[in-house]
């Protein structure tokens, strides 16, 4: 979607202080000049336009995601499946959407398919207090595989916090 504010730093403005180039964004954001997602800022237009095909690639990809639920392909078996000279491209874009969410960098998931665990785990956390490995294979459906990279995400992400064999509810559940 665009670049990060410290990639464009370390391109055109090296020696800046930090917070000089944030003042030239944000005043360049706010002409709309410049659009910034989180830490990405990107000239033209706030959404990329995808081209016909790239759209259709990026709906199969995030279909087939989505279809797979907790237990998709890692990345190079989609790579494999799905081929397209612009399939690498094609996943950050949709990363950067919200429409997939990186877990590791061989794992991505739909983000309805994040959600849903997430939902999951939450209820069981409030019913129970903590959840084991084992418990949230069963309460996902999935293998071990899949099991610990989205515990260690959603650890990440403050929904839950590990302490020893167990997760708790995180700071930001």
């Amino acid at each position: 979607w665009g670049v990060s504010a410290e990639e464009l730093r370390g391109r055109v403005a090296r020696g800046f202080d930090r917070r000089l180039l944030e003042w030239a964004l944000d005043g360049l954001s706010a002409e709309e000049a410049v659009f910034r997602r989180g830490d990405l800022v990107r000239v033209g237009t706030p959404e990329i336009e995808l081209d016909p095909g790239q759209r259709e690639l990026a709906d199969r990809i995030a279909g087939t995601l989505k279809a797979a639920g907790a237990s998709p392909p890692d990345i190079d078996e989609l790579r494999r499946q799905m081929g397209g000279d612009e399939f690498d491209a094609v996943v950050k874009l949709l990363a950067a959407e919200g429409r997939i969410v990186k877990v590791t960098t061989t794992l991505f998931f739909h983000d309805e398919v994040i959600d849903r665990v997430r939902r999951r785990v939450l209820e069981h956390l409030d019913a129970e207090g903590e959840l084991s490995v084992p418990a949230f294979k069963d309460l996902v459906g999935v293998t071990r595989k899949h099991a610990i990279p989205l515990l260690e995400f959603l650890d990440r992400e403050g929904t839950t916090m590990r302490t020893g064999n167990v997760r708790r509810r995180g700071r930001s559940a």
